[in-house]
């Protein structure tokens, strides 16, 4: 029994090494330029094994963070954790936030996630927000500012319900990093 116990073991180690393989092993279906998963693009490597005439496989370029959609993924990201919180979690989620947020938004949630730790709520709360859509209304290096569209789920107690509101956020450069200025439902 226990030689069939490490014979399974064995031939499950085996599979997972294969499929490992199968996924990641390079093809030589891929042509010259073309784009593969994660954004990367093949290329003719400089030289080939001189044993066997096969080019040996190059490493992918870097990926170079686009301007542009950094802040997209930021405003994405903020809107949704922002909007999603419980009486369990706060004022938790504010402060796991902070590092995304401008010094003057901070010392706005600061004040917030005080007054919320001062006066805690009686009985349940709890709301999920997931965005729906998201605009980009004015852009440039040092500010962008964006609308969404969001779809807020809340439960008090034991009632759930279901609203769709407008979210207004305004990111703006410090440092040369992207941070949350502002952010009204």
């Amino acid at each position: 029994m226990r030689k069939k116990i490490i014979l399974i073991i064995i031939l499950v180690f085996l599979g997972i090494i294969f499929l490992f393989l199968a996924k990641y092993w390079p093809s030589e279906e891929k042509k010259e330029g073309q784009t593969l998963q994660g954004g990367y693009t093949t290329s003719t490597p400089s030289y080939e094994s001189s044993h066997q005439g096969v080019p040996l496989p190059q490493r992918p370029e870097k990926k170079q963070v686009d301007l542009k959609t950094q802040p997209i993924q930021l405003a994405r990201v903020f809107i949704e954790r922002y909007g999603s919180y419980s009486t369990d979690t706060s004022p938790d989620y504010l402060e796991e936030l902070l590092p995304l947020m401008s010094k003057s938004f901070v010392d706005r949630t600061k004040e917030k996630i005080k007054e919320i730790s001062q006066n805690p709520a009686s009985e349940f709360y709890g709301q999920t927000t997931k965005i729906i859509s998201l605009r980009i209304k004015e852009m440039d290096e040092n500010r962008a500012e964006f609308d969404a569209q969001v779809q807020i789920e809340k439960t008090k107690g034991k009632e759930k319900t279901t609203s769709y509101e407008m979210v207004e956020l305004v990111l703006v450069r410090e440092k040369n990093q992207w941070k949350v200025d502002s952010c009204s439902f």
